[in-house]
C-alpha cells in the first residue's frame, strides 16, 4: 500500500529535494542569462552556455520529480547479492548454464591467482 501524497511532498528526504531544486534552478537561470549578456556582448564560445544552463535546470527538475516520485521498495532489488553471513536463495547453483560456466571459471581463476597480488616464495 503507497503512502498517502502530503506525507511523499512532505517527508524529509523530500523537503531536502526541495530545497536542493529551489536552489539549483534559479542558480542555472542565472548564469544562462549571463552567458547571454557575455555572448551578446561578442563572446561566441558564451552561445553554447546559453543553452546548457536552461538545460541544466530543466534537468535538475526532471530529476527532482523522479526521486520525488520513486518507491522506497525500488531500492531494494540492486542488493541481489546477499550479505555476507547470510544464506542465498535455496539452490546456489544457477539455472542458467551460462552463468554456471562463468561462476565456474571464476573459481577456477581465483584458484589460480588470488586476490592480493602475486604470491609470496617461502624463503625458509
Amino acid at each position: 500500500m503507497s503512502r498517502p501524497a502530503w506525507r511523499r511532498w512532505l517527508c524529509g528526504r523530500a523537503l531536502r529535494l526541495h530545497v536542493a531544486l529551489l536552489i539549483v534552478v534559479p542558480c542555472c537561470l542565472a548564469a544562462g542569462l549571463f552567458e547571454l549578456t557575455r555572448a551578446r556582448a561578442g563572446n561566441q564560445l558564451s552561445w553554447v552556455y546559453v543553452f546548457e544552463w536552461p538545460f541544466f535546470a530543466a534537468f535538475s527538475g526532471r530529476l527532482w520529480w523522479r526521486l520525488l516520485h520513486e518507491e522506497e521498495s525500488s531500492s531494494a532489488h540492486f542488493s541481489a547479492a546477499p550479505a555476507a553471513g547470510t544464506s542465498g536463495p535455496a539452490d546456489d547453483e544457477p539455472a542458467d548454464p551460462q552463468l554456471r560456466a562463468w561462476n565456474e571459471y571464476l573459481a577456477r581463476l581465483h584458484a589460480e591467482s588470488p586476490p592480493g597480488g602475486p604470491p609470496r616464495e617461502n624463503s625458509a
